[in-house]
């Protein structure tokens, strides 16, 4: 069983991971929850929760390994190793 804690550390890490988006100030210069939440379609109050609980439904964790390059298995917490593909944006 996938523990719901490692979910939620690896979704930040991967959003994390991403590069900010040229002409807008990030922390980190990482993607901020806002540019990620337009990409997948949902709101920053719905990243913010996902990272700290985990996303409900597998289809916000398909949507970041793709845009992340992160495998499935490392962010379902299956893999302690993060495998990085490459992104298709």
């Amino acid at each position: 069983m996938t523990d719901p804690a490692v979910v939620a550390a690896r979704f930040r890490e991967a959003r994390e991971s991403l590069p900010a988006q040229e002409g807008v100030r990030k922390k980190k210069g990482s993607l901020s929850r806002v540019d990620l939440g337009h990409q997948i379609g949902v709101v920053e109050s719905t990243i913010q929760k996902w990272e700290r609980e985990g996303p409900v439904g597998v289809g916000p964790i398909v949507e970041l390994a793709r845009l992340s390059g992160f495998s499935l298995d490392y962010l379902f917490g299956l893999v302690d190793t993060p495998v990085r593909r490459r992104t298709m944006r």
